[in-house]
């Protein structure tokens, strides 16, 4: 389940809205370089990356994991996942 716990997952959930093929959640965490977090020094990264795709992604329509080009009732996983990962 994608939820803030410090535990990356990639998983399928068909439950996902009509039209969303995937949906990435991003968690981030920040410091202040001299112990004050404000514009000039904080720092941050990225601690958590959760990504959900949907299964199948819309009615009549399949994923595409090959390197084939997809056909015309298919989606490009690879795409999709990079597109998530921005």
């Amino acid at each position: 389940t994608a939820a803030n716990d410090n535990i990356n997952i990639v998983s399928f959930d068909s439950g996902l809205p009509v039209g969303v093929l995937a949906r990435a959640t991003s968690y981030f965490s920040g410091s202040g370089i001299t112990g004050v977090c404000d514009f000039d020094n904080t720092v941050w990264w990225l601690r958590e990356l959760d990504i959900v795709f949907n299964s199948p992604p819309a009615a009549g329509f399949t994923w595409q994991y090959g390197p084939a080009t997809p056909s015309f009732s298919e989606y490009d996983f690879e795409s999709v996942a990079v597109h998530e990962v921005g």
